[in-house]
């Protein structure tokens, strides 16, 4: 499910980046799905005692977006927050990174727990430059070229969904721009 995700995942980044986009109502059924096959994966990895962040982030990732768009129902809304919980608390104290994706975990919550506290208004303690910071501080010890790749290429497709998927822009959507193209800057090596 985790590759049902990920396959979506790619075909709107293509498709934003090729400007083959569709309408916003077309992009925002990707998003649908794409949340729905990670948060299936999220929920299959937690039965069989396997770690929730991969798919739970990107499920995350996918409902703050929607957020941004207006689209987001409040049961899905609640959903991402108890996620965004849960991811937070495997990934406290005793969570031990075994690989630079493990290692990479925290990175990706911040920016995700950031993304959807702008998507819901809400000013939280985490900003666009320590999830940068956050960011940067794996990267410049513990990424393969590849992996550098994977993190960018993930910041460039939400970059290019929140400027896509709105259909109209408001303060949030502003932010969430502005700050993810900040953290790609500071990042860019």
């Amino acid at each position: 499910l985790s590759l049902l995700g990920a396959i979506g995942k790619r075909r709107l980044a293509c498709a934003l980046q090729c400007g083959t986009d569709g309408s916003p109502t077309e992009l925002l059924k990707t998003l649908v799905t794409i949340q729905t096959s990670y948060a299936e994966a999220e929920r299959l990895a937690v039965e069989t005692g396997e770690p929730r962040y991969y798919p739970g982030l990107n499920a995350d990732q996918a409902a703050a977006l929607r957020l941004l768009a207006g689209d987001l129902e409040d049961a899905a809304r609640a959903a991402t927050e108890a996620s965004l919980a849960a991811i937070q608390a495997e990934l406290g104290p005793d969570f031990r990174p075994t690989d630079f994706w493990s290692r990479i975990a925290p990175s990706d919550l911040a920016l995700t727990r950031w993304l959807f506290d702008v998507a819901s208004g809400r000013e939280n303690e985490v900003t666009a430059a320590t999830v940068a910071e956050s960011y940067k501080a794996v990267m410049n010890t513990h990424a393969s070229e590849r992996e550098r790749e994977s993190v960018v290429s993930n910041l460039e497709v939400l970059k290019l969904a929140t400027t896509h998927i709105t259909i109209k822009e408001n303060g949030a959507t502003k932010k969430a721009k502005t700050g993810i193209a900040a953290i790609l800057k500071a990042i860019a090596l």
